[in-house]
């Protein structure tokens, strides 16, 4: 029975490169949060639906989701 499972997260410097496709990522704020926060390509923000949209969240470091494990049991 394994307790613990290893998994590699690849950050990205939100100020050096943006995600190519909108989705859900794991998100480092400035304030120093960790968040998973909607991206929209056309807003070039994070927690944005649409350009002008006031809740955008400035981001420091933004990571893919990483695929959780399922154990045996579950589906």
């Amino acid at each position: 029975m394994e307790f613990a499972i290893n998994t590699f997260i690849r950050w990205f410097n939100a100020d050096e490169v943006r995600p190519a496709k909108d989705g859900n990522f794991l998100c480092l704020t400035k304030a120093g949060n960790f968040l998973d926060l909607n991206y929209c390509v056309e807003a070039h923000a994070f927690n944005a639906s649409f350009v002008g949209d006031d809740k955008a969240i400035t981001v420091r470091w933004w990571a893919e989701i990483p695929e959780m494990p399922v154990k045996n049991d579950e589906e």
